[in-house]
């Protein structure tokens, strides 16, 4: 999982869209890949060769599952029961702003796997978030 993606924290922040955590344990077993990070950042491009079933891009025929989180609106409102459904939007929102999102957004990202990970057969997996 990245950490250092804020763009859609500012998006979500902008347009008042709640974020929805979601996890697919076994994801990473779909394709076998070689990528190398500091090409790609070097060239501003993924550069990853994958591969699947005999060498085709056919996935691995693997046991997955997909967690869904509930949703997480980008402001947290106070007030009065009036304002539960208002959606507030922040067109330019701060850089404070964006990191109390994100932090709200993986540590409900964390829950998740946590809560999910036995159940869908990783029971000593840790999430790694970079």
């Amino acid at each position: 999982v990245k950490a250092s993606r804020r763009g859609l924290m500012k998006l979500a922040l902008q347009t008042g869209a709640s974020l929805v955590p979601v996890y697919v344990f076994g994801g990473n077993d779909f394709y076998h890949q070689i990528g190398h990070e500091e090409i790609s950042r070097k060239h501003k491009a993924a550069l990853t060769i994958f591969w699947g079933q005999w060498f085709t891009p056919l996935p691995f025929p693997v046991k997955c599952s997909m967690v869904l989180g509930d949703p997480i609106p980008p402001v947290v409102m106070s007030g009065d029961v009036d304002n539960r459904g208002a959606i507030q939007k922040i067109p330019e929102p701060s850089a404070e702003q964006i990191e109390e999102l994100l932090s709200r957004y993986m540590n409900a990202l964390c829950r998740l796997f946590d809560q999910y990970k036995a159940q869908a057969g990783y029971p000593n997996a840790e999430l790694e978030i970079r």
